[in-house]
């Protein structure tokens, strides 16, 4: 018999597609913000105040408003000795009835020198002596802030695809005899 049977297997096609994501993430975004810590010095460098005034006054190395006052000073004690010089005087003149010879004693007053020797050590005071000066310092203490701002991810993704597909089978039978229609 000449017969021809052909098969075709039935056929599977996969056609698969990966799935891919992508992430990207962006770097935080930082606000800084800062003041540094700061330090002030004032300084007032030291002097120092000599007054040697009332010594010198005390030698005699007087200033002129010393020697204005020592003048006042001398003038009112000559004024005040005068006036009881006067005084001692008028009542030794009233007194004149006593006998005594007045004028004599009076002119013998006048007239003697009546000095007065002492050893002394100048200058008796010491000078004054002043100091100032001054350190200030101020500290202003700084700060440091960080404020972190986070951008969200950005992620894109495409799902995994499968597509399948079949072929039935198939089956072709022909007759490739010349005997049709014969009974054997």
């Amino acid at each position: 018999m000449d017969l021809t049977i052909t098969t075709i297997k039935p056929q599977l096609t996969i056609h698969t597609q990966n799935a891919n994501m992508q992430v990207k993430q962006p770097p935080p975004d930082l606000n800084l913000s800062y003041d540094i810590d700061r330090v002030e010095i004032d300084i007032e460098h030291t002097k120092v105040d000599i007054d040697q005034s009332k010594c010198f006054d005390e030698l005699g190395l007087k200033s002129s408003m010393s020697k204005y006052k020592e003048f006042i000073k001398t003038g009112y004690q000559k004024a005040q000795k005068g006036i009881a010089r006067i005084v001692k005087e008028g009542d030794a003149l009233a007194s004149i009835e006593t006998g005594q010879n007045v004028l004599a004693l009076l002119a013998k007053d006048v007239y003697i020198d009546h000095r007065d020797y002492n050893v002394d050590c100048a200058p008796k005071s010491r000078p004054k002596i002043e100091f100032s000066g001054s350190v200030t310092v101020d500290v202003r203490k700084g700060y440091f802030n960080i404020k972190p701002q986070i951008n969200p991810a950005q992620i894109s993704a495409d799902f995994a695809e499968i597509d399948i597909e079949t072929t039935p089978p198939e089956i072709h039978i022909e007759y490739t005899g010349k005997n049709v229609d014969r009974y054997i």
